[in-house]
């Protein structure tokens, strides 16, 4: 219990810390927002809350984002998206792919951008989570600008627009009105492109969005360049860069100072477009160098390495477990063969027994049959002959009876009378 007690209190600390580390990002108070989250990443990872620590992975990622950190960015995006795919968190596995598609936007690699897009809104709509079928729709439109693909960022770019509307997100309208102004500029429009670069200011101010104020300035200086109005640029590229110092963006400065060096050159301050040009080298070169590249192609191959051998690992121990199953399964065929012949065998055995013992009673019974008939042939015969001799001796004993009472002579009469007895005695043997 008090084991227990001390992780929930541990885990409040945590979210604590990732909270205020949330309010400072907000603030552009990167730095502290980044010593906050990496406190609660700590306090995480010491407690295993694994879902935190994708949590924090990621918003030390947004952070880096915003301080033009590329690398730092993708390798946090890179880790939260390692264990969402392990949780299987949808929801978070989605929002880090939109987040590495918003990097590699950002280094001008437009088609590892599009694929972490796609792959983003593809679960997003599987969710229903419209706000991150709108985000994902503004940043494949942003894509379709880089790639001179106008109409189509146009098109993408309405959709988002709709979709951030219905939800009644208005800093996400005010983007997009921002967004679609850009495609019109780069599209030549240059009426409708201010036309939607106003729109975006307007809301962007009644919400004291101040990034976004500084980006609607710069689509507004950037148009007018393209309208051949240095003058009027210059003064909306100015109020962007001063905003974007202001926040640190180092993206933003970068733009300010590419334009502004258009904006000196065409109003024939060459020694000013030449210091605008140096600083915006500056920057460029600070988001995108060699070493930067480098860690972001290391970040980037050590999650797909990491990936491959996870997959690896899984389906050898798929492998195992199916042979281990296989194995089994055999076992059990193999078993349940031998208990069928066995049965078989004893069926048989037992039917053989059965067979040779009803044959055992009938050979007896034919026996039995056979002797009865023989006895009774036997007694047919001694009463046949029984009866033979007892008739012979009768009628004898008869004839002499009838004789004797005709004989005039005793001596006749005596010798009659000894073979009546003699007969009598005969057939009296016969009886017994």
């Amino acid at each position: 219990m008090l084991i227990a007690k001390k992780l929930k209190q541990q885990n409040k600390i945590a979210q604590a810390y990732n909270n205020i580390g949330y309010v400072n990002y907000k603030k552009n108070n990167c730095t502290e927002a980044l010593i906050n989250h990496q406190l609660a990443l700590k306090l995480r990872t010491k407690i295993g809350d694994k879902e935190g620590i994708a949590q924090t992975l990621n918003n030390l990622g947004v952070v880096y984002d915003q301080l033009g950190n590329y690398p730092d960015a993708l390798n946090n995006y890179f880790s939260s998206l390692k264990i969402r795919e392990k949780l299987k968190d949808k929801k978070g596995i989605q929002e880090s792919y939109n987040n590495i598609g918003n990097i590699y936007m950002y280094q001008e690699k437009l088609k590892e951008a599009l694929k972490y897009q796609f792959l983003s809104i593809k679960i997003a709509k599987e969710l229903g989570d419209k706000q991150s079928i709108g985000d994902a729709y503004t940043n494949i439109g942003i894509i379709y600008i880089d790639q001179k693909k106008f109409t189509e960022a146009i098109k993408s770019h309405l959709v988002s627009l709709k979709i951030l509307e219905e939800i009644g997100d208005a800093i996400g309208v005010g983007g997009a009105y921002g967004n679609i102004g850009a495609a019109y500029m780069y599209k030549g429009d240059y009426q409708k492109a201010l036309e939607n670069y106003f729109k975006s200011l307007e809301i962007r101010k009644s919400l004291n969005h101040k990034a976004g104020v500084a980006y609607s300035y710069l689509g507004i200086g950037m148009t007018q360049l393209e309208m051949h109005n240095p003058k009027e640029a210059k003064k909306y590229l100015e109020k962007t860069l001063q905003i974007s110092k202001e926040l640190n963006i180092k993206r933003l400065i970068k733009y300010s100072y590419k334009n502004l060096t258009k904006a000196d050159s065409a109003l024939t301050n060459y020694k000013g477009a030449f210091e605008n040009y140096k600083i915006y080298v500056i920057y460029r070169d600070s988001l995108t160098n060699e070493e930067t590249e480098r860690k972001s192609l290391q970040t980037v191959m050590q999650y797909e390495y990491d990936k491959k051998e996870a997959l690896i690992k899984e389906e050898t121990e798929a492998k195992v477990f199916q042979s281990k199953a296989e194995k089994k399964q055999n076992q059990i065929i193999y078993s349940s063969i031998i208990v069928f012949l066995l049965t078989i065998l004893s069926i048989i055995v037992i039917g053989f027994y059965f067979y040779k013992k009803k044959q055992k009673t009938e050979k007896l019974l034919k026996d039995k049959e056979l002797a009865l008939e023989i006895a009774d042939n036997e007694r047919r015969r001694i009463s046949a002959d029984l009866h033979d001799d007892l008739g012979a001796g009768i009628s004898s004993i008869a004839l002499l009876s009838n004789r004797i009472q005709f004989q005039e002579s005793m001596d006749d009469v005596r010798v009659d009378a000894s073979y009546i007895i003699e007969n009598t005695k005969k057939v009296s043997q016969k009886l017994t």
